[in-house]
């Protein structure tokens, strides 16, 4: 009877924990108290965002269902007015406004979460399917998803509406990226600090989350990328690190693959040696951005770093930290 609440909301699934919910095999289960106590309330939430309540009645141990009638009475009044409140306060926290439908910004929206723990905020009322990304330290955006007439942006004819969004460059790499089939000038932003993705597939996931980390990190302060190339830059010459390692020593274990993907944007090749970077079994990167595989080794070599098999011999070269 309260399917209405979460009509147009999305579950964030890391929300529910440190609101209090439980795990309870494949759904999560969160308990209060209503009615001053009469009444001990349990709200299941299932993986797709369905939400369900059971109220016992705390002098009997009975369900008590009637909340869920058609019965009418001040008292069902009560207890239907308290579950509300309950449940709009776990949507508030734990949800979501879901306005969108490409995959891709679903896949940037949970990327950002998981990476920064910035979540989109929509600001404006009179546009509901617009929403910004800003920094918590310095209060400043580095993202903006909008649903627009896609000839709007690619100069075609269509009117078919497409989400996009706009991400930050420097100057300097404006022609650059510009030039670069599938990024378009910044929509309703400065053209000469933002550029334009659609967000049809066009582009790889993998470039669109190193784009919105470099974007992320031209805004200022200090950020996971930053971190990272802080770590790597005190890989001592003649030693290797992996992506796990690194993440760990910038502050979170979690970030292996967001290790991957700051590197693969190193804005500083020859001040952050991302070369000295191995995974775990001590092979190069296939897609290392600065030359191939070849290169990597070749730059490690130079260093001192031997290889059998097409590995490092983590042993002896691996970074002690």
């Amino acid at each position: 009877m309260y399917e209405e609440l979460t009509r147009g909301y999305k579950l964030k699934p890391d929300a529910l924990e440190p609101y209090g919910f439980q795990k309870d095999g494949n759904a999560w289960k969160y308990h209060t108290m209503i009615m001053d106590g009469e009444f001990a309330l349990t709200v299941t939430v299932t993986a797709d965002g369905t939400l369900d309540t059971a109220a016992v009645e705390t002098a009997t141990g009975e369900e008590y269902v009637l909340y869920k009638t058609n019965a009418q009475g001040a008292f069902l009044g009560d207890v239907r007015t308290q579950v509300k409140e309950v449940l709009e306060k776990i949507i508030s926290s734990c949800y979501m406004p879901s306005v969108f439908k490409y995959r891709q910004t679903d896949m940037m929206i949970e990327y950002v979460r998981k990476s920064f723990g910035d979540e989109p905020e929509f600001l404006w009322k009179s546009y509901p399917d617009a929403a910004v990304w800003r920094r918590k330290d310095n209060e400043k955006w580095y993202g903006v998803i909008m649903t627009v007439a896609r000839g709007k942006v690619d100069g075609t004819d269509s009117g078919e509406m497409a989400e996009i969004v706009d991400l930050m460059m420097e100057s300097s790499e404006k022609e650059e990226i510009l030039g670069t089939e599938g990024y378009y000038p910044g929509w309703h932003m400065n053209k000469n600090s933002w550029f334009t993705i659609i967000l049809d597939g066009s582009l790889p996931d993998e470039e669109l989350k190193s784009r919105i980390g470099r974007s992320r990190t031209l805004v200022g302060g200090k950020n996971s990328y930053e971190k990272i190339y802080e770590v790597v830059k005190s890989i001592p010459e003649g030693k290797v690190a992996t992506y796990g390692q690194v993440a760990r020593l910038a502050g979170n274990p979690k970030w292996s693959r967001v290790v991957g993907y700051a590197l693969h944007v190193n804005p500083e090749p020859g001040v952050i040696p991302c070369h000295r970077v191995v995974n775990s079994k001590g092979e190069p990167s296939s897609a290392f951005a600065f030359g191939g595989e070849n290169r990597q080794i070749e730059l490690l070599e130079k260093e001192g770093v031997t290889f059998t098999d097409g590995h490092v011999d983590m042993e002896r070269f691996r970074w002690d930290k």
